[in-house]
């Protein structure tokens, strides 16, 4: 739905936020609330562990002030890195 697709997006712009291109390889989503239509929705990314390849990552989806969903991520971290 709309909660994950937003979620995801924040995750694959947070995990490629280090430097180096990173890919996706298990995210999962708990739905804590049910959204209804005209709802305005925020995602904020939080980069929980970095290791050296890998990147553990909580994404909180919230209506208002009220968490909605709870997105949680892991990247690959590559060795190709991001060109200006």
């Amino acid at each position: 739905g709309i909660a994950y697709s937003l979620a995801d997006t924040a995750f694959g712009f947070s995990a490629n936020t280090n430097g180096t291109y990173a890919v996706s390889i298990d995210t999962s989503i708990n739905h804590i609330e049910a959204l209804e239509a005209g709802d305005y929705i925020t995602a904020s990314a939080k980069l929980e562990s970095l290791k050296n390849k890998v990147g553990f990552y909580v994404i909180e989806v919230k209506r208002n002030e009220v968490l909605v969903a709870l997105f949680k991520g892991v990247a690959y971290r590559t060795t190709k890195e991001w060109e200006e």
